[in-house]
């Protein structure tokens, strides 16, 4: 059953990037056309940001039970003046999980002392979207179809702090830059002119990749640090990638 889901997402992946492809050749013939006959036009630029909810799937779920919540931000330049054909790059963070408590550090002259010692586990996405809006004639609300082929980097880091003091110091545990890919669909509805309230589902496969999950909510040794609150994973990282914000036309 999971071989025959993945040969289906793969299959309508490929449609889909064939759907567009095609799309942008039509564009560019209409263009070559009737480049002299319409009058100059502008390209549209848009800019969205909103908070990102993904939920984890296949593998990837075993080991995470919950969503994951963050933000993001893209940049979207029309590939062709006049079409509906958009092209563009996002960002986004996320967090896995993170675990906070009191520690003690033992030097090497023998003093104990009491630190706050937190983990955190993150994802930074970059990605590359092709987003094409299908025409029902109006501008109020705009169904797109759309394409994202990007990398998430998961990434772990300790931070040890003095209570009531300016020294801290931050470990870098693990990193991991995992390849991810697919597609999906979304709206947006007009709010005034230049600005729409726009939602958008992804479905993603995520490649094969390293990265911390929390296990514990305690520490079983005073004398560790709050990553022993974790585990290592390695897995594919499926996702169902959920956006929601505004997006600024101009």
């Amino acid at each position: 059953m999971k071989n025959t889901v993945n040969i289906l997402m793969k299959l309508f992946f490929l449609l889909t990037c064939i759907f567009f492809l095609t799309a942008v050749q039509g564009q560019e013939v209409e263009a070559t056309e009737y480049s002299t006959e319409e009058p100059v036009l502008q390209r549209v630029y848009m800019v969205e940001g909103g908070g990102l909810i993904q939920f984890p799937r296949n593998a990837f779920a075993r080991n995470i039970d919950h969503a994951l919540y963050g933000v993001n931000i893209t940049g979207l330049v029309q590939v062709v003046k006049a079409k509906p054909l958009f092209a563009g790059l996002g960002v986004n963070f996320s967090t896995v999980g993170s675990f906070s408590s009191p520690i003690i550090r033992q030097f090497d002259f023998g003093q104990l002392e009491e630190w706050d010692s937190r983990t955190g586990s993150r994802i930074v996405g970059f990605s590359l979207f092709g987003r094409y809006f299908l025409d029902l004639g109006t501008s109020s609300f705009m169904p797109f179809l759309e394409l994202q082929f990007g990398s998430n980097i998961f990434y772990t880091s300790t931070n040890l702090t003095f209570p009531g003091g300016d020294e801290s110091t931050t470990f870098f545990e693990s990193s991991d830059w995992i390849g991810s890919y697919g597609g999906g669909g979304g709206f947006s509805i007009a709010v005034s002119d230049r600005v729409y309230l726009t939602t958008k589902v992804n479905i993603l496969i995520g490649q094969s990749g390293e990265y911390y999950v929390k296990e514990r909510d305690f520490l079983d040794n005073a004398l560790s640090t709050t990553i022993e609150a974790f585990d290592l994973k390695q897995t594919s990282t499926d996702m169902i990638a959920w956006n929601i914000g505004l997006t600024y036309t101009f």
